[in-house]
């Protein structure tokens, strides 16, 4: 967390999700408590916040994860991320995806600003993720994502280069026109 975030540095990007936004707040504020001390107070807001988070939303993002302003998440149910994990700048991440260690406890991704995570999506190991990618939903994402790229597949592979976003779109790409593409609609 960089000295610029405010504990509300969440809260427009969540417009919408008064749930999501309060366990935002909290972390935030857990965050802001353990950076300045350790004392009881610090760990009473960080077991506040988990339980909250945990019991109404579904999600485990430790207090100790570095994480940027704006922060998005979407659903946040089954959403894990390793304390060790670096999360950028306006980092939008979906239900049930894990950005987790792969070997030990510390090996944990880099996720660098403006990426977007799909449902359902994997990302272990000491890999990046470039700024501004896309990983797919469903991926499995074990190596490095150069910026801009977008990733999809188990293992994920680069299906867009340097970034480009409309085979992010429905009906967009080739090979998978949508049914009121086909039909003339």
């Amino acid at each position: 967390m960089t000295d610029d975030t405010t504990v509300f540095c969440d809260w427009a990007a969540n417009s919408g999700r008064r749930r999501i936004q309060i366990a935002l707040l909290l972390l935030r504020i857990a965050q802001r408590a353990r950076k300045s001390c350790f004392s009881p107070v610090a760990k009473i807001l960080g077991f506040v916040y988990r339980q909250y988070s945990l019991t109404y939303i579904g999600f485990d993002i430790p207090v100790q994860t570095e994480i940027g302003a704006g922060l998005e998440i979407h659903h946040g149910i089954g959403l894990v991320v390793n304390g060790h994990a670096s999360l950028g700048r306006n980092v939008c991440l979906r239900q049930n995806t894990t950005i987790g260690s792969r070997y030990r406890n510390d090996d944990a991704p880099n996720i660098e600003a403006d990426v977007q995570v799909g449902a359902h999506s994997l990302v272990f190991g000491a890999v990046t993720i470039g700024r501004a990618a896309h990983v797919g939903a469903g991926s499995v994402v074990m190596t490095t994502v150069d910026p801009g790229n977008v990733v999809a597949g188990n293992p994920a592979k680069v299906i867009s280069r340097g970034g480009s976003t409309d085979v992010l779109v429905a009906g967009k790409h080739k090979g998978n026109q949508s049914r009121s593409d086909s039909d003339g609609e």
